[in-house]
């Protein structure tokens, strides 16, 4: 006899207020805490910001790059609605599907981050492993990693 492996369909569970402090590594978050000590990081990342340009990262996303919206993606876009809910991030990151087959998703941006998904990642993963994708960039966005990995890519 077989039996079929079916997930129980339980309500989301929210944290409002959640502090990042309560997901990070230790390690993780004691490198950041280094990193934001080092004498001068601060006028570094306002320099960095003001080269690249947080509207030219949006433009580059809006021109080559579809916004997830209730139009566009609207599944998606519910789920992004609400993983930012479960973590009480408010507002909303704006949401791009990027047309690359490798399997990618990133938080970028400085003063209000985006998401990033290629579609090679979209293609692995099913509409649970999507959720957890989204909500991981949202806990990003939360940390504040958005402005780390924005500056990697200049």
């Amino acid at each position: 006899m077989t039996t079929e492996y079916l997930p129980a369909r339980r309500g989301r569970i929210k944290f409002p207020d959640i502090s990042s402090r309560a997901y990070e590594h230790p390690a993780d978050r004691g490198a950041l805490v280094a990193l934001r000590a080092v004498p001068g990081f601060d006028s570094v990342l306002k320099v960095v910001s003001s080269a690249i340009g947080e509207r030219s990262v949006r433009w580059l996303y809006l021109a080559t790059a579809i916004r997830v919206s209730p139009r566009q993606y609207p599944n998606i876009h519910q789920m992004l609605n609400e993983c930012a809910a479960t973590l009480d991030v408010q507002p909303v990151p704006d949401l791009y599907i990027e047309q690359d087959p490798a399997p990618v998703a990133m938080a970028i941006g400085l003063d209000k981050p985006i998401i990033v998904v290629s579609t090679g990642m979209l293609e692995l993963v099913d509409d649970e492993g999507l959720r957890f994708i989204i909500g991981h960039e949202i806990g990003h966005v939360l940390s504040g990693h958005a402005v780390y990995r924005t500056m990697l890519l200049a």
